[in-house]
């Protein structure tokens, strides 16, 4: 005779796998090679061999690497709430790359690949490389003032490597305006933004140089910069230099009008999968505003690092700490966070949150891999890699530090 104890430890031990097998077909909503035993070979790398390919996958033991990243994720998304998109790479190889949840919950479309997240304040990554090739081009000096080309404005002293770097003492435009926008239910373009600027109270700007201060009015000065010089709008630039050189075809600006900039674009939610509406600086870009898919930003990262934009000078020069006042291993390049640690190794990254969006772009330049998580609903574990970077083989240096 079996008893009532077995007979509830039998079924909670079958219920358990009938949960986790539906959580598998709802979360794996997309299934990639990547992510279903074989690699996959990024498209800046078809030249590689199949053999050549092989060796690489045995020399990055990928099959133990894809097996435990699949299962982190899984659990991720079944038991911690993950909604979104993951992609990593190491060595020129696509390790895992999956989908997890919807696009739409009312709707319950699922995610793919080729949905667009607004990455959020990861688009700084790209303001500060078109800054930097308009420098590379002979367009623009880094110690170039604000002033030189917008004299109306009150930032006097303030050079565009100030702006790039977060040291110019600009209060964040969207603590000062908050409570004006929404009190007068306002959506301030990028031009009304500007003119606001111009009567920007004193009270909320320091002295250039003195520390460090993350502030999203410094990439919206930036845009305006590259708007001036180029003679074109923000959008047009980084199509034209970035994204189309790059083949990055499902990346566009907030500000674009083509329905392709729609198609497949995901809604963004609380975590308790609220709807969140248009925020009221959602037209504002240069800080933010940017959406792209896990895919086309591995092609953003392998045009970083095989110096497909800007010159291998150029990059090194944007992921040099800029801020050393504070003790700490976390610093800020130009338009690049990284931390830096003892030995002279560094990793690069930069996040993202706005409007229930998270964002995580991770660079490990010594061990050449590459992480990249969507979400679009809200979720502070997106920026929890510790797992992975234990996965990936990356040495603990100490206290483990917050990623932001």
């Amino acid at each position: 005779m079996i008893s009532k104890s077995t007979l509830s430890t039998k079924y909670l031990f079958t219920y358990t796998l009938l949960l986790f097998a539906i959580g598998n077909a709802f979360f794996s909503s997309c299934n990639s090679t990547a992510a279903n035993g074989n690699a996959s070979i990024h498209e800046s790398h078809k030249t590689m061999s199949v053999d050549t390919m092989a060796i690489i996958e045995k020399q990055i033991d990928a099959q133990l690497k894809r097996q435990q990243l699949d299962t982190l994720y899984h659990n991720k998304a079944f038991l911690k709430g993950f909604n979104g998109n993951v992609l990593v790479a190491q060595k020129g190889i696509i390790i895992f790359q999956k989908c997890y949840g919807y696009r739409n919950h009312e709707e319950k479309d699922s995610l793919n690949l080729d949905t667009k997240f607004q990455i959020a304040s990861m688009s700084k990554t790209f303001t500060a490389v078109a800054i930097l090739k308009l420098m590379e081009e002979g367009k623009l000096k880094l110690e170039d003032l604000v002033t030189d080309y917008f004299p109306e404005l009150p930032f006097k002293k303030v050079t565009i490597a100030n702006l790039l770097s977060h040291r110019s003492g600009i209060a964040n435009y969207v603590n000062v305006y908050s409570t004006k926008v929404i009190k007068s239910d306002l959506y301030p373009t990028q031009s009304e933004l500007m003119h606001w600027l111009q009567t920007f109270d004193k009270k909320f700007i320091g002295t250039p140089g003195k520390s460090f201060n993350y502030s999203n009015t410094n990439y919206v000065l930036l845009a305006a910069i590259i708007e001036k010089v180029s003679g074109i709008s923000y959008s047009a630039f980084l199509h034209k230099n970035i994204f189309e050189p790059l083949q990055m075809n499902n990346t566009w600006v907030s500000t674009d009008i083509d329905e392709r900039a729609y198609t497949n674009r995901t809604t963004s939610y609380s975590a308790t999968w609220k709807k969140k509406d248009k925020d009221n600086f959602d037209d504002v870009v240069g800080d933010k505003g940017i959406y792209s898919t896990v895919t086309d930003l591995y092609k953003w990262y392998d045009g970083l690092v095989h110096y497909k934009i800007l010159s291998q000078s150029t990059l090194d020069t944007a992921w040099v700490p800029r801020s050393k006042e504070k003790k700490g291993v976390k610093n800020y390049g130009y338009g690049f966070r990284m931390m830096c640690y003892n030995d002279s190794s560094k990793v690069v990254y930069h996040n993202g949150w706005w409007n229930s969006y998270n964002s995580l772009f991770y660079i490990n330049p010594k061990l050449d891999y590459v992480v990249i998580v969507l979400g679009n609903k809200y979720n502070g574990d997106i920026y929890n890699i510790k797992s992975v970077k234990e996965i990936m083989n990356e040495e603990k240096k100490g206290k483990d530090e917050k990623f932001d």
